[in-house]
């Protein structure tokens, strides 16, 4: 039992990092395999089918994600530190994931990818308006904006980034991020949020940091 366990993990580790990389459509269960030096029998002992090894990958992601935020949360003091980090490590995450890896998640698994917005309602809902209010709270993010609509703006662009019709789609998509980032950060913060923004995101030294 232990060791199907052992496989079942490295499997799951395994085909995470080769769909980002590759997209999923273009990996295969027999790349899989071959890429684990297993059998496909074996494959197959531990998942029944692609799109249950993709759904698993899912959570397996959604559980390191979760493990991020807990520690952003003890390692930020405010909330534009943390809206700092999440930035960087999207734009990491972004070098490392294929262009095609969402739209191919959204096209030929749509379950999945209605976890994943069923996720990032909860996230946007729950989690980042309360860190915006106290943003509001610490002189940080201005009082006259509704941190309600904000949340909903910021959930937004991530699906315009995305949308494969986008005339976005012209240009890099590291480009798109972080301009969209920046505008969009720097325009819901206080004059002492805009200080805090020069101070971390312009200074390369600063930036290294807080990653």
């Amino acid at each position: 039992m232990e060791k199907n366990m052992d496989i079942k993990e490295r499997v799951i580790t395994t085909a995470s990092n080769l769909f980002r990389e590759n997209g999923i459509k273009s990996v295969t269960m027999d790349i899989i395999a071959e890429t684990l030096g297993i059998s496909k029998r074996t494959l197959y002992e531990n998942f029944k089918d692609k799109n249950d090894l993709v759904n698993e990958c899912y959570t397996y992601g959604l559980k390191l994600h979760e493990k991020l935020d807990e520690e952003i949360t003890k390692t930020t003091s405010n909330v534009i530190e943390a809206m700092l980090k999440y930035y960087l490590i999207g734009m990491e995450e972004m070098r490392r994931c294929n262009k095609n890896y969402v739209a191919d998640l959204r096209k030929y698994y749509p379950e999945v990818f209605e976890r994943v917005c069923k996720h990032r309602e909860v996230i946007f809902r729950e989690k980042v308006i309360i860190a915006l209010d106290k943003g509001i709270l610490d002189g940080l993010v201005r009082p006259d904006i509704n941190t309600e609509i904000v949340s909903i703006m910021m959930k937004e662009q991530l699906y315009i980034i995305e949308e494969e019709i986008s005339e976005l789609k012209k240009f890099d998509l590291l480009e798109v991020y972080e301009t969209l980032f920046k505008s969009f950060v720097r325009g819901i913060a206080t004059q002492k949020g805009l200080e805090l923004i020069d101070n971390v995101i312009d200074c390369k030294d600063n930036l290294e940091k807080i990653v």
